[in-house]
């Protein structure tokens, strides 16, 4: 059936098990008949009659019903029949049926339907002017229009508003013209002789193109099919291209060999399916609503993310932490471990992965947060290092080294350190401080990183060292922070200590000492390496002599593991004891 008028933005509906009456003037009929959700996130469709007196409004009421419940029955509608809402508008005319010009038959209806319009006896149309002006009124939430003439005669139309009579195949044809107003679908049909001369045609369903890469349905046709699809008929059900179509028997193509919009009571093929499930995301969103809003959160608490309204039959959801996937249901729940300093990206990827879609890409819509970290409170670094890598904690510490990239901190009790980077503040030595930041035990250095350091305005306090001996440097492994091969005792990674021996070796930038415990880190050397310079005053070759080292514990890696060093604090402290 030709399109009647110019298209314009409508839509559909669905079928629940129980109908909502909105209200009963007299006889005429506004209801509810499908409530899937607010109008505004659904596609909504009024279905409204003409040629129905007030003593037909009950005719009319089961008329709508019985197309509207075999519509949304019908593939692709059977689908995505939960984003749809329908109202039943009853509307009274004087007389009933249609005008028939060219039979003299005129009759008094509201919307003043009648066949023959632009001399094609088949084309029924309304005033569609007077359909929109009467169901805003009523409906203004309405996307679409259907209407049903109360007429036998076969006949309908479809363009701004999908008319059909009530023939026998009305079913029918309102499924054909709804393709054409919703889904601007093209009509399949020839009449028998014409050759196309026109442009390409806009509609998805048909085509001038015998390129295979340039068919708009190209994703739809097997390697094998032959373009154009000749012979037809050995093609009974596969997408190809097969002439004949646009009202034309030469030089436009269609997608099969038949289809709803060629011939009634087929059903849609691929093509035209795949059109109609697109559509739908014109009117409906793929979820109700996202909580919370997207933006910036600071997740200070347990809190749940959630995406409601799963309306849509093959919709999926992905959720996203820092780019790994966590999640596929309707909500995921986070605590503050779970968010980075100094932000982490959650991320919803809410996909339509209806199997119709094949010639282009799934819709999808993405939503995303930024989630901002609340420190975790401890009492001290040995505390936090009992936590999980990466963790976001805030602590009291006391400042026993300050180097150019990074200082060191330690507790009170001189029980952990930690290196601290990433902060803009330098702190000297012996100052308290309260450091925020985001634990990294990835090295052999338990680190604070992206650190925010507040310098307490108390007075400095004395920091001493550890003395120990040189095997026992580094320690055992304990938490994130990781011991050297061979370590004894407590873990003092990070902690300011003192140890003497006498030198085994030396060259720029560092040198080793040996206290007799012989150790041997896989370099040939003995001893354990310090990192710092020689004062002066020791001389130009210190090897052989003994000298005491203040600094901090240190730990790296190495091809035999990690390996205990010292890193000095100051050439200061590097002092020769005979």
């Amino acid at each position: 059936m030709r399109a009647y008028n110019t298209l314009r933005n409508f839509s559909i509906a669905c079928l629940l098990l129980f109908a909502l009456t909105i209200s009963t003037v007299s006889a005429q009929i506004i209801e509810k008949y499908v409530d899937n959700g607010p109008d505004s996130k659904r596609l909504t469709l009024v279905v409204t009659g003409d040629g129905y007196t007030a003593a037909e409004q009950t005719k009319f009421r089961n008329d709508a019903i019985n197309l509207i419940n075999f519509m949304l029955n019908t593939s692709p509608w059977d689908t995505y029949v939960n984003v749809v809402n329908v109202y039943l508008v009853g509307a009274i005319s004087n007389q009933s049926g249609a005008d028939k010009p060219p039979l003299g038959i005129y009759v008094d209806t509201i919307f003043n339907g009648s066949y023959w319009v632009a001399d094609m006896e088949r084309l029924l149309a309304v005033d569609n002017s007077k359909v929109f002006s009467y169901v805003a009124a009523r409906v203004p939430t309405y996307d679409f229009v259907f209407v049903i003439v109360n007429d036998e005669k076969y006949g309908g139309s479809g363009g701004s508003v999908s008319v059909t009579s009530i023939h026998s195949s009305a079913k029918y044809i309102l499924i054909h013209e709804v393709g054409h107003s919703y889904a601007h679908l093209a009509d399949e049909y020839d009449y028998g002789s014409d050759s196309y001369s026109g442009p390409e045609p806009s509609e998805p369903n048909v085509t001038l193109q015998t390129n295979r890469d340039l068919i708009k349905w190209k994703g739809f046709i097997d390697p094998s099919t032959p373009i154009p699809t000749i012979p037809q008929s050995s093609y009974p059900t596969q997408v190809g291209l097969f002439e004949g179509a646009y009202y034309c028997t030469v030089g436009v193509y269609r997608p099969v060999l038949n289809c709803e919009m060629r011939s009634l009571a087929i059903g849609f093929c691929p093509v035209c399916k795949e059109t109609h499930v697109r559509a739908i995301h014109n009117y409906a969103p793929m979820v109700d609503q996202v909580i919370p809003v997207t933006g910036t959160i600071t997740v200070d608490s347990q809190m749940t993310f959630s995406a409601a309204g799963q309306n849509y039959q093959y919709l999926t959801r992905e959720w996203v932490l820092d780019g790994v996937l966590i999640g596929s249901g309707e909500s995921i729940t986070l605590s503050p471990i779970d968010v980075k300093y100094p932000s982490s990206k959650l991320l919803l990827r809410v996909i339509d992965a209806n199997p119709m879609i094949v010639n282009y890409a799934k819709p999808m819509k993405v939503y995303t947060w930024t989630l901002l970290p609340v420190p975790t409170p401890v009492a001290s670094i040995g505390q936090a290092r009992e936590l999980p890598q990466g963790s976001y904690v805030t602590f009291p510490a006391v400042v026993s080294v300050a180097y150019t990239d990074a200082f060191f901190a330690q507790d009170a009790d001189r029980t952990c350190g930690i290196r601290v980077i990433g902060t803009a503040a330098k702190p000297e030595k012996g100052k308290l401080v309260t450091l925020t930041g985001s634990l990294d035990g990835s090295g052999p250095m338990l680190t604070l990183a992206n650190a925010q350091c507040v310098i307490s305005p108390e007075p400095s306090v004395s920091v001493a060292p550890l003395g120990m001996s040189c095997i026992s440097v580094g320690g055992q492994e304990k938490g994130l922070q990781k011991g050297v091969l061979g370590g004894i005792g407590l873990n003092n990674v990070n902690l300011l200590v003192k140890v003497a021996g006498r030198c085994t070796y030396s060259t720029t930038g560092y040198f080793y000492i040996d206290d007799g415990s012989n150790l041997s880190d896989g370099s040939g050397r003995t001893g354990i390496k310090v990192y710092g310079k020689i004062p002066v005053s020791i001389g130009e070759n210190p090897v052989g002599k003994f000298v005491s080292v203040v600094g901090i514990s240190y730990a790296e890696d190495s091809p035999n593991g990690v390996i205990r060093a010292i890193k000095a604090r100051s050439i200061n402290d590097v002092v020769k004891l005979q």
